[in-house]
């Protein structure tokens, strides 16, 4: 058996429990995959005071291992400049780690079903962006409650994987 917060994923004694959990405020835990997941708060478009990003390193530790992530992505005002604005993720990590977003309204709050799932390739990463505008002088709100999954896709066989994953609010969809 493996120690508290250590997985075995290939089930090979030999080499050991080759991979933790999650680092989470510096403390090893898991990040659930269902909802409230690790909630990264609200993330602004830059129109206003507050954070525009933010980046989470995390691990897989097994093929049906999942990390939730969820934040507010804020469109705020600007009402004498452009006012691009677009909620997006980018997940960096091995080849067959997959990355599924929904992107709601806002005041849905967290889960609902993926809207869209990307897998990494060969170029490892893959970006997906929320619904986004372009820059409209003076336009109207258009924040979203952005829900995240992390995960193995189907067929990746079991495996220890660490991630990247970045998350923004300011995208410029106008461009």
């Amino acid at each position: 058996g493996c120690n508290p917060g250590f997985h075995d994923p290939d089930q090979n004694p030999v080499d050991g429990c080759e991979c933790s959990e999650d680092f989470v405020n510096g403390q090893l835990q898991d990040i659930p995959s269902a909802c409230p997941g690790f909630n990264v708060g609200d993330l602004h478009d830059g129109n206003d005071s507050g954070t525009r990003s933010t980046t989470r390193n995390g691990t897989l530790s097994a093929v049906n291992d999942g990390d939730l992530y969820f934040f507010h992505a804020h469109d705020d005002g600007c009402l004498f400049c452009g006012d691009n604005y677009g909620a997006e993720a980018t997940l960096t990590g091995p080849p067959g780690m997959m990355l599924c977003a929904n992107y709601q309204d806002s005041g849905t709050g967290c889960g609902g079903l993926p809207t869209n799932c990307q897998t990494i390739g060969g170029s490892g990463s893959v970006n997906m962006r929320g619904n986004g505008q372009s820059g409209i002088f003076g336009s109207s709100d258009n924040s979203e409650d952005v829900t995240l999954v992390v995960m193995w896709s189907q067929g990746a066989g079991a495996q220890c994987g660490q991630y990247s994953l970045s998350m923004r609010a300011d995208g410029d969809f106008g461009g």
